[in-house]
């Protein structure tokens, strides 16, 4: 039974992390140019993604990341 939720376990967290990029990628070419690199993004990002300007099924995704993990 615990080999059953481990494998389920380690769906999610996959499942979880390529929703999380989707929603990076969506979003990272709208920050402004000098926060565009891959140290300042990845700070910014989960304020960014949650401003209202973001379209809502990008701010679905990044939230459906943030449960599965």
């Amino acid at each position: 039974m615990p080999a059953v939720f481990g494998i389920a376990y380690l769906i999610a967290i996959f499942w979880s992390a390529v929703r999380y990029q989707f929603a990076y990628n969506s979003v990272v070419d709208t920050l402004p140019p000098q926060i565009q690199d891959d140290l300042t993004s990845r700070y910014a990002f989960p304020v960014y993604v949650l401003e209202h300007s973001t379209p809502l099924h990008v701010q679905a995704e990044y939230m459906k990341s943030i449960w599965g993990a």
